[in-house]
């Protein structure tokens, strides 16, 4: 990686201070390739020629062998969104190139071996880590470096390395050790050995609304909760020259891990984690707020899904992610068959990213239509996938993915994009004036960026913001309705339509659909089918009918297929229909044609 200039390199003030104030500053960006440092950076960690090209190996070159590790696992958590890290390393009397260098990372010993060689060693220096913020998907290091006192105590220094800040457990670092000392006696006693790893569910989207305080403050509940659930013999040793430690570890962001050692029965290791589902759920009270949290936990059994640390480890994570998958709140063990899945998994996720880059996606429209005229009052953009293999692909086939690899957000974008310069386009075609409805992903809804996005796209395809509307489905509105107001607040004072899809399927609250500033409401199909053959499905329909009207809703019957449920709406009440009796989904250009043979049609009537 050649020396590239920037930033901190080349700043003359940054590396003026930086040796007024006897430190070194470093930037890297290893995804681009990039790394800068001060000229005493280079002095610190005795690079004897400043003015030579710079790699990352060459500036953990002057890093004591068994501290490279320390190092670059530091470096791996801030880069996956940990906090920022201070720690000690040692350095050599001559610089040499890095043994074992990954990916332009350090790489080398034991936390043990380092505790033990450290008393030996008296060029200590402080390292600080903490992220830049992402540019172009790219996610830096910025690094300090000073002289460290070497006579700061062993217990303190222990803590550094092997210590997550926020919660005081464990580390990933001093965590694979732990399993590691754990197989080995394993193995020795002909015993088992679990390896559980955990995520709280919708982290994100908490961390997001509430900011990151909070976040922080519902991680230290989660990690003392899952403390208390470990039995006694799970309290571990790591080995020589470690302390007794607990075993749950924070591995970064809200990924915990735990370490169960010498069980007699995988149905010990799913006991724990019952446990652990049920202690994490209990109402825990953030900011004044009732707030209530799931985890989804992944599970990895020695010897059968795998006989060393690293293995076992990626074991529990596939597991995890399976659980994930299936709605979170609960947990997965391990099978061979996950790998197979993941591999399919990672392959649609790596599609869908090309996908959007050589425009592979399209847009079928589907009319809401008024169920006595049967005339076009607004579509409803449908995405499709037009797969070089497979066809065309309904969402179905492809929406779960893109929402857990949050690639729903850019292509939720292109979805409104498309659909609002669309309708423009029939606009300046001559067709009539009629809104586009687009659905919106709880991801897309919760995303800081949304509103911004939805007003950009407004003004770039210069669609007029009554001619946009926005489905969001009863659940997303509901799961923390006061937020949700203030989103669809904001987006109304943009002037845009609001429709809640789905309605009647989920937990709605009367008390908040008052408040809600909605336009329409769409009547789920399930109570759509059933109107015509059970009279309880019926009645739940008028009366979810009449509730949107007497709040001033547009009601939306969706799902409509047949002569009958068009007749029972009508005399109902419920004047706009959406269904295949109607039209099925269909490209632009056959919508257009329908679109103008209808209102040849109805003109023709006239005559």
């Amino acid at each position: 990686m050649p020396h590239d200039r920037f930033r901190i390199g080349a700043d003359p003030l940054i590396a003026r201070v930086s040796e007024l104030a006897a430190i070194g500053v470093f930037e890297w960006h290893p995804a681009q390739g990039r790394i800068s440092a001060t000229p005493h950076c280079l002095t610190l960690l005795g690079l004897e020629d400043p003015e030579a090209p710079l790699t990352a190996a060459r500036l953990w070159s002057g890093i004591a062998d068994t501290d490279r590790d320390l190092l670059a696992e530091a470096m791996r958590g801030v880069l996956a969104g940990g906090d920022p890290v201070r720690l000690q390393v040692r350095t050599h009397a001559a610089a040499h190139p890095a043994p074992h260098a990954v990916d332009g990372l350090p790489g080398s010993a034991t936390a043990s071996e380092r505790i033990a060689e450290r008393r030996r060693d008296t060029g200590l220096l402080t390292v600080a880590l903490e992220a830049l913020p992402a540019t172009g998907g790219d996610t830096g290091i910025l690094g300090t470096v000073a002289p460290a006192t070497a006579d700061e105590s062993d217990s303190k220094w222990r803590r550094m390395v092997c210590y997550d800040t926020l919660t005081g457990l464990p580390n990933r670092l001093l965590f694979r050790e732990q399993v590691t000392y754990a197989l080995r006696r394993a193995e020795r006693d002909r015993t088992l050995v679990a390896v559980l790893s955990m995520d709280v569910d919708q982290f994100r989207r908490f961390n997001e609304t509430l900011g990151h305080e909070s976040g922080d403050r519902l991680l230290k509940h989660v990690s003392a909760r899952v403390a208390r659930c470990l039995r006694s013999e799970d309290i571990i040793a790591a080995g020589e020259g470690l302390e007794r430690s607990s075993g749950v570890a924070r591995l970064g962001g809200d990924e915990f891990a735990i370490l169960l050692s010498r069980i007699g029965d995988p149905q010990d290791a799913a006991r724990v984690a019952r446990r652990l589902l049920q202690a994490v759920s209990e109402p825990v009270d953030i900011d004044g707020r009732n707030m209530y949290p799931s985890v989804s936990v992944g599970i990895a059994l020695y010897p059968w899904d795998g006989e060393e640390t690293d293995r076992l480890i990626r074991c529990a994570d596939t597991a995890l992610g399976r659980a994930m998958e299936l709605g979170g709140g609960r947990a997965q063990f391990y099978s061979k068959a996950m790998n197979a899945l993941s591999a399919d998994r990672l392959a649609l996720e790596t599609g869908l990213r090309n996908a959007l880059d050589a425009g592979e996606f399209v847009l079928h429209y589907q009319p809401r239509v008024d169920g006595a005229s049967r005339s076009i009052l607004s579509n409803e953009a449908l995405i499709r996938w037009n797969h070089s293999e497979r066809g065309l692909v309904a969402p179905g086939g492809f929406i779960d993915v893109a929402e857990q690899s949050r690639l729903i957000v850019p292509i939720g974008t292109w979805v409104l994009e498309e659909a609002c310069r669309q309708n423009r386009m029939w606009q300046q075609r001559g067709l009539p004036a009629v809104p586009i409805s687009v659905n919106i992903s709880s991801i897309q809804f919760r995303d800081p960026g949304f509103i911004g996005i939805v007003e950009r796209v407004l003004a770039t395809t210069g669609l007029e913001p009554r001619f946009l509307e926005l489905e969001i489905t009863e659940s997303v509105v509901m799961s923390e309705a006061e937020d949700a107001i203030r989103i669809m607040r904001a987006l109304k004072e943009l002037g845009v339509r609001i429709s809640i899809d789905d309605f009647g399927t989920g937990f709605s609250s009367l008390a908040y659909l008052k408040d809600f500033p909605v336009d329409a409401l769409k009547v789920d199909r399930s109570f759509v089918h059933d109107v015509t053959h059970n009279p309880r499905i019926a009645s739940i329909a008028c009366a979810v009918i009449d509730l949107g009207t007497r709040l001033g809703m547009e009601v939306v019957a969706e799902g409509v297929e047949t002569e009958g449920q068009r007749r029972f709406l009508l005399e109902h009440g419920c004047r706009e229909m959406q269904g295949f009796l109607f039209a099925r989904p269909m490209d632009p250009v056959a919508l257009e044609m329908r679109w103008r043979g209808s209102r040849a049609e109805a003109v023709a009537a006239t005559v």
